[in-house]
Parts: C-alpha cells; sequence; structure tokens
C-alpha cells in the first residue's frame, strides 16, 4: 500500500500539478492551502510524509516545521520543502528547523519521486528500528523485574532460614514453660509466684519472635525516596538475623570502625549485606577450618564510605572470579544458589546508590568491598553531630 502524502501550499496550481503527478504513482494525496491548515490536518491524519511550501503568507514553511517538529504527535514525520529558490541559506535554514530535504520549483519528476521513495523507506526502517528498541527496552525491564523478584524471593529464603534458628531458642523455652506448667499444678507448686515468673519469661520469648517478624516485614517493604542511615546500623540489624546461625557453626565476626551516615535505599542496602554475608556462611561451611571468620571493616576513604566484608574460606577461584557478578552464574548448584544475588547486589549498589561492588582475594579469603559516595553535605552534618 503506497503511503499518503500531505501537501501544505498556499498556491492550487503547485498543489494540482504534485497531487496528480504523485496519484498517478498510487500515492494518497492530502493537501492544505495554509500552514495553519496544514499543521490541523497533519495531527488529525498524520500523514507519512509532508511536502512543505517555503514562502506562504501568515506562518511560512520554516515555522510550521518547528511547530511540527515540536508535536510529538507530527515530530516523526519527515518533512521536505518545496523551495522557488534553492539559495544555500535557505536549505540550510530548512535543515535547521528539522525538514528532510529540499526541492525546488519547478520540480523535476524523477527528482521528486526519487526523494519521496528514499524518505519514505528511512522513515520507514527508523520507526522500524524504534519499534525494536522499545520491544528490547521492554524484555530487559522484565528480565530486571524477574530478577529482581528471584532474589527477593532468594534473599526472603535466607532471612526465613534466619528466623527458623532465632525461634528455636524462644520455642524450646515456651515448650519447656508450658510442660512445667502441668508439674507445677500437678505437685501443687503453682503458686501466684511461679504463675507471675512463667508468665513473664513467656512474654518476653513471644516479643522477641514478634521483633523478629517486624524486622523481617520492614526488610522487604519497597522504598520509593532514598534516606539517611547509618551504614554499621543496617550492617548490624543483618548480623542479629544470622548470628545464632553463625554461632552455631563457630563462626568468629569482627566488626571495625566507626559509624558513617549515607543517602540510599536502607531495605536494599540491607539486602545486599544479607547476600555477601550468606556467601561467606557458604564459602565457610564448604571448606571448613579451625577458625571460621568473617571480618567487616567501614572506613573512611577519599570518595566516601567503603565497607569491606572478608572471609578467611580459601577465596575465589581466579577463573571465574570475573564471572560471579553475571547473572545466573552460581557455583553451588540448583539446590543451593539461583545465581542472581551478587548479580542484584551490584546492581543496587551501582545503578541504585551510584556506588561500587567488586571483588578480591586476600590473605586467603575472598573480599567484597562496597564503596558508597558521601556528599560534602553529608560530611559536614556527620562532623557536627
Amino acid at each position: 500500500m503506497k503511503a499518503t502524502i500531505l501537501i501544505i501550499d498556499d498556491m492550487p496550481e503547485n498543489i494540482k500539478v504534485l497531487g496528480e503527478t504523485l496519484k498517478k504513482h498510487g500515492y494518497t494525496i492530502i493537501a492544505a492551502d495554509s500552514a495553519a491548515r496544514g499543521l490541523s490536518i497533519a495531527t488529525t491524519k498524520l500523514p507519512d510524509l509532508i511536502l512543505l511550501d517555503i514562502q506562504m503568507p501568515q506562518m511560512d514553511g520554516y515555522e510550521a516545521c518547528q511547530r511540527l517538529k515540536a508535536n510529538p504527535q507530527t515530530a516523526s514525520i519527515p518533512v521536505i520543502f518545496l523551495t522557488a529558490h534553492g539559495e544555500t541559506e535557505q536549505v540550510v535554514k530548512g535543515f535547521e528547523v528539522g525538514a528532510v530535504d529540499y526541492i525546488t520549483k519547478p520540480f523535476n519528476k524523477a527528482v521528486l519521486l526519487a526523494r519521496l521513495t528514499t524518505h519514505l523507506e528511512l522513515s520507514r526502517l527508523h520507526r522500524q528500528l524504534e519499534e525494536r528498541v522499545a520491544e528490547e527496552i521492554a524484555a530487559h525491564k522484565k528480565k530486571e523485574e524477574l530478577l529482581v523478584r528471584q532474589s527477593r524471593m532468594a534473599a526472603m529464603g535466607e532471612m526465613i532460614g534466619a528466623i527458623a534458628h532465632q525461634w528455636r531458642q524462644p520455642l524450646n523455652t515456651l515448650s519447656l514453660l508450658v510442660q512445667d506448667l502441668k508439674e507445677a499444678y500437678k505437685y501443687g507448686e503453682l503458686d501466684e509466684d511461679y504463675l507471675e515468673n512463667t508468665i513473664s519469661r513467656s512474654m518476653a520469648a513471644i516479643m522477641f519472635m514478634s521483633q523478629t517478624i517486624d524486622v523481617f516485614r520492614s526488610f522487604f517493604t519497597p522504598e520509593k525516596v532514598k534516606r539517611r542511615f547509618g551504614i554499621l546500623e543496617a550492617l548490624n540489624q543483618v548480623l542479629s538475623f544470622l548470628e545464632s546461625q553463625f554461632k552455631s557453626h563457630g563462626f568468629t565476626v569482627t566488626v571495625l570502625g566507626e559509624e558513617i551516615f549515607i543517602d540510599g535505599f536502607l531495605n536494599e542496602f540491607k539486602q545486599v549485606i544479607l547476600n555477601i554475608l550468606s556467601n561467606a556462611k557458604d564459602a565457610l561451611l564448604e571448606h571448613p577450618n579451625t577458625n571460621p571468620t568473617i571480618t567487616i571493616t567501614l572506613e573512611r576513604v577519599k570518595e566516601g564510605a567503603q565497607l569491606t566484608i572478608c572471609d578467611n574460606a580459601g577465596g575465589i577461584p581466579e577463573e571465574i572470579i570475573d564471572q560471579i557478578f553475571e547473572p545466573y552464574f552460581t557455583t553451588k548448584g540448583e539446590d543451593k544458589g539461583t545465581g542472581i544475588g551478587l548479580y542484584m547486589s551490584r546492581m543496587i549498589i551501582e545503578e541504585h546508590m551510584q556506588g561500587r561492588l567488586r571483588a578480591y582475594n586476600h590473605n586467603g579469603g575472598a573480599c567484597f568491598e562496597i564503596l558508597l559516595l558521601v556528599f560534602e553535605d553529608q560530611l559536614t552534618s556527620q562532623s557536627s553531630e
């Protein structure tokens, strides 16, 4: 199907000659005898190409072209100027306001048809390219959203495992207290003091479990706005979840450094810390030694704040260390790892918080270094506190 061409010219004879020529070659023609009418038709009809006269009363072709390009509905329609002179100055001005070509009057039929064919094809290819780019962007966004969901589910799995460890002791306490009630009643020991003590210990255990759930819920609450938070405070919140697991395996966790406040997404940052600490835990379990250790250091550097988390589990094999941040890359096996935790961690630090995350081996273990920008106003406010 041939394209639709809009001719805007205040001379009826020009419209007639152009229209008849183009109709013979299968083009659909619509016409306007003024720039204002042409703009209105272009917006409603959305032609495939516009032939626009330069010299017109009230509004010339240059202004009309500028308005066409300023309107999102018509901005992508190619415009070819019709000019009676074709001086360099006029041609340059036409390109400056957005025209793709020009044709001098009286026009050469072969030249006119050739240029129309060329620019219609270029326009078609441009639209196809835009559609392809839009499809690729949509596909990338969909993939990224899937990775975010998978990463969140993996993090939730880690957290639920941590909660299970943390709840084991208070649940055991509650179980013993309930059993003791029966024994106390049986042997006549169930007096007011005994009951108060049992209730107090039970409520303490229940309160601990409730607080664990509250932190868990807040951990996964989406954040749309950055806020100021302490790096060590966020770190300690994550460590509190993993504490019982680390203790049960005999891990020594050392935290060095003083608090530094930054602006960022707290929950996303905690997810990064959880991913790195979980990887360190898995590495230490896979490569046991007599003194399994995780050392965490927070320090000020020239660029801002640097948080380094190191283990002594033997390090990352050099042949794969450049791949660990790639999506779906894992050495843990399908039942233990998704391969998206470190990928999402880098995305959060580098894209959401404009920082840097890298990994390297040091002193017989793996280190993950997080660099976060701390701006001058933050340093000033912190030094005055």
